[in-house]
């Protein structure tokens, strides 16, 4: 298929063969020399370019029995239950599990239309069995969405059951997010060891537009479009669809991966009238000049048949719509397969492996047989960031450790605070240092002579809390007081590479409009930062000295950064002030609902606790140009930089008419109160489902047996 052939890598002075129109900005100087580059073996290179050369992915299908069903594109397909929401009953129906959708119909079809009898977006969700005491049937499993919606599911037996589960699984990691952090990531793990030119020859460019560095900064992860189109419905081309004679009207879409979801106003946005989807298609301008619709375009699939006709608000809509279609075809399990094999074989290369679990059958130590992702753990259970290379700790026994609101991690069976000196481990079981992060082999958690904990950072250089380098050759103690050998210390530092990789991805992901960071050596944010000194998410306070200034995945010192054109904003953003207008889009148009002052440190997040209360739209997403953002995007995106104005939609597609429009100011102090509120609210919630047994690790994880 198109989307399986592999060509040259894009290297950071070339453009997008699939988009012109977003050129590979030219690549700045290091600011730093880095991490010192290590000696990679010729045999390992050429072994390296024929593995990427091999790299091309089939579709996998597979049918309810297992088998190869004659339709492509489907991982599964076959018959299950689903328990109906309104009359709670139990319904029989064909479901297909196609990239991160499953799709149903009353009965097995050649074509699978554009009317599925339900979709559901599985992006992030959350998939689990069910007991059948809980759920009046054998071979239950539900599946629980980002928009809160639950489904319940019945299948034949309990291989088949487990199979469905197992796929969705993978279903689930195939979004527009995670194509361009794993794009982002091979890229970044190409050019940490100087195999960008190996990669650029033997590798998969036809993907390159999700390492596009100025796509990756003007898009939110989330990818995708959505808002008001005007459109006379699918497939009106068709002799069944000409009888219903259905005229042109304003309707709902939004872009979603690889699928196009089609809704009625006031429709909840969990229950589309129409999907199509998008692999095969093309998206052409419909030149009609006698047309009363300026903005019009096609959307058809030359395979199947499929087709609809659109009309945008304006050229710049158009042409935002046109390009997320184009993107959104590419947003598939065989492409995301693609570039997982890819950023396996570069991190084999790259990347050291983590130390072995000291668990397994017998007690056997074992060690993961492919480096993960740097990206696998990115917040911990409570949706708090972790620090570049960190993973969520938990004990021996598989409790997980709690961050409480000070910033001290928290053993929610007995509430004792951690020390940095007692054991703790990642959700495999693999042990960690003193700051969460998995040991390289051979490695143990070092400590200097005071008991404060030492860390490898980004440049391969060991240092203490106060930011201070520790020399490789002077003592290292470990958690009982005892010096550490040579040969485990010097081991400590192949963490390095990963902690760079982590910080070049995070820097590469960033929005153009994103706040910059202030770090530690260890990559690791502050809790606070005053003027003399700063405290680390441990509730440690540290000197000025320890803070440090991320640029483009570089870590540089604080007082040399504020020298810099390109930080000279970081010294007072305060300054900068503006009001945002808050504009809600519905089928007559658009409608203002408010304004906001603003200044250059205010965040999209403080301006949601500042309005949520003015508003009459329940758990409202922002949409920036069309595209959603998550509330982590949220976190650090700046509200000046999305001025003049931002849209906002809920859930349901109702009518909002406000009768007075609010005008709100971010009221630093309030913020941090309420922040601070949240934060200990959250807290308790998440103790309390610890001890409820929820996020325990599986039985038979006990590290202690």
């Amino acid at each position: 298929t198109p989307h399986n052939k592999h060509s040259t890598f894009l290297s950071s002075k070339s453009t997008c063969p699939t988009h012109p129109q977003y050129p590979q900005q030219q690549k700045k100087e290091s600011i730093m020399s880095g991490v010192p580059k290590l000696n990679v073996s010729q045999t390992k290179l050429d072994k390296l370019a024929a593995d990427l050369e091999k790299l091309q992915i089939p579709p996998a299908v597979k049918g309810g029995d297992g088998s190869a069903p004659p339709v492509p594109l489907f991982q599964r397909q076959g018959y299950l239950e689903k328990l109906g929401h309104q009359r709670h009953k139990w319904f029989k129906r064909f479901f297909v599990l196609r990239d991160s959708f499953l799709l149903s119909y009353n009965l097995q079809k050649s074509d699978f239309t554009t009317e599925p009898r339900s979709c559901v977006h599985l992006g992030n969700c959350k998939v689990v069995q069910v007991n059948p005491a809980n759920a009046d049937k054998d071979f239950c499993f539900s599946i629980s969405t980002e928009t809160g919606d639950t489904f319940l599911f019945s299948a034949s037996s309990d291989r088949e059951r487990q199979d469905w589960i197992d796929d969705i699984q993978v279903a689930r990691q195939v979004t527009h997010a995670n194509m361009v952090k794993l794009a982002v990531e091979n890229q970044c793990l190409a050019e940490e060891k100087g195999l960008a030119a190996v990669s650029r020859e033997k590798s998969t460019a036809s993907l390159a537009i999700f390492c596009n560095s100025s796509y990756v900064q003007e898009t939110p992860l989330t990818g995708g479009m959505e808002g008001w189109l005007t459109t006379n419905g699918f497939n009106q081309g068709t002799k069944a669809a000409a009888q219903k004679k259905a005229g042109w009207k304003r309707c709902y879409f939004m872009l979603r991966d690889s699928h196009l979801l089609m809704f009625h106003a006031g429709d909840i946005l969990s229950k589309p009238r129409g999907v199509m989807y998008l692999v095969g298609t093309v998206n052409e301008l419909n030149q009609d000049a006698t047309s009363d619709l300026p903005f019009r375009f096609c959307v058809r699939s030359p395979s199947c048949g499929d087709m609809i006709e659109l009309a945008a608000t304006s050229n710049k809509s158009l042409k935002r719509w046109r390009q997320a279609l184009s993107v959104g075809s590419r947003v598939t399990y065989p492409d995301f397969r693609c570039l997982e094999k890819e950023r396996q074989l570069l991190a084999a290369v790259v990347l050291t492996p983590r130390a072995p679990t000291p668990r397994g059958p017998g007690g056997t130590p074992q060690l993961r047989e492919n480096p993960p992702s740097v990206l696998d753990e990115e917040v911990d259970i409570q949706g708090n960031s972790l620090a570049p290379g960190a993973v969520q700790p938990y004990t021996a026994e598989g409790v997980p450790l709690l961050r409480a609101p000070d910033g001290q991690l928290i053993n929610p069976n007995t509430q004792a605070v951690v020390s940095s000196k007692e054991p703790r481990f990642s959700s495999e079981g693999e042990p960690l240092d003193a700051f969460n992060r998995p040991l390289p082999p051979e490695a143990v958690p070092m400590f200097d002579q005071a008991g404060k904990p030492v860390g490898v950072g980004p440049d391969g250089q060991h240092y203490n809390l106060a930011g201070e380098v520790v020399d490789k050759f002077t003592p290292h103690f470990d958690s009982e007081g005892q010096q550490v050998e040579q040969d485990k210390v010097n081991a400590a530092s192949a963490v390095a590479p990963t902690i760079a990789v982590a910080l070049k991805v995070r820097a590469k992901l960033k929005g153009e409009n994103e706040v910059a960071e202030t770090v530690d050596p260890l990559g690791r944010t502050f809790q606070a930062v005053g003027d003399n000194e700063l405290t680390t998410h441990d509730g440690e306070v540290v000197p000025n000295s320890a803070r440090r200034i991320e640029i483009d995945g570089q870590l540089v010192d604080y007082e040399e950064a504020k020298k810099m054109e390109e930080v000279q904003e970081l010294q007072d953003p305060a300054e900068e002030k503006g009001t945002l207008n808050i504009l809600i889009e519905n089928e007559d148009g658009e409608q203002p609902l408010g304004e906001v002052e603003v200044d250059g440190n205010t965040t999209l997040a403080e301006v949601r606790s500042t309005i949520s209360s003015k508003m009459n739209v329940p758990d409202f997403t922002f949409l920036l140009n069309g595209v959603p953002l998550t509330k982590l995007e949220e976190r650090s995106r700046r509200a000046i930089k999305a001025m003049p104005e931002i849209t906002v939609r809920g859930k349901e597609l109702k009518q909002e008419k406000p009768d007075v429009k609010f005008t709100a100011k971010v009221a630093v102090m309030q913020m941090e109160q309420e922040k601070k509120a949240t934060e200990e609210n959250e807290f308790a919630n998440v103790l309390a489902k610890v001890r409820g047994g929820q996020f325990l690790r599986s039985v038979g994880r006990d590290l202690t047996q």
